[in-house]
């Protein structure tokens, strides 16, 4: 993980914006995918599905309700409909500009009919770690805030 991109995102927002992160529970997470092969369409239909079983990450039904965002693309490379190649790009919200989406990360591979649920085990957890690293420097800034008004008298 690219601890730079964490702290840019995390220094763009503002104190509220922060305080309202660390008081949500579970990252809200919205899956967009184009699917024109039966596996792709199936692998998105089980990220969503680890999604909705995860206890920090939490699937929504629109961009608008969502923190993070999944943009999965996937295709058959060659038209077998045994596996499947797809692109998972990661992106986040600005938390001061529900309108900015910020690039986290991509991933790149190849996902097997049988191999489905590894393979969506595997995005989901990547998900997870991102969303953890992002709350947890969310927290250290408002630590860091609050340490800054405590030694400033209150003012």
């Amino acid at each position: 993980m690219k601890i730079v991109a964490v702290f840019a995102l995390a220094f763009a927002m503002t104190l509220p914006a922060i305080t309202r992160a660390q008081e949500a529970s579970e990252t809200a997470v919205y899956v967009s995918s184009k699917t024109d092969d039966v596996t792709g369409t199936r692998l998105a239909y089980a990220l969503r599905q680890q999604l909705r079983s995860s206890k920090t990450l939490k699937l929504v039904d629109s961009d608008d309700d969502s923190f993070m965002q999944v943009h999965l693309v996937t295709i058959d490379p060659n038209s077998g409909g045994a596996e499947t190649v797809y692109s998972a790009v990661i992106t986040a919200h600005q938390l001061n500009s529900e309108s900015t989406q910020v690039f986290l990360t991509n991933f790149v591979g190849v996902c097997g009919s049988e191999r489905l649920t590894a393979c969506a085990n595997s995005l989901a957890a990547e998900i997870d770690k991102w969303s953890a690293g992002i709350r947890n420097e969310l927290l250290r800034v408002l630590r860091d805030l609050r340490k800054g008004r405590k030694g400033d008298g209150g003012n």
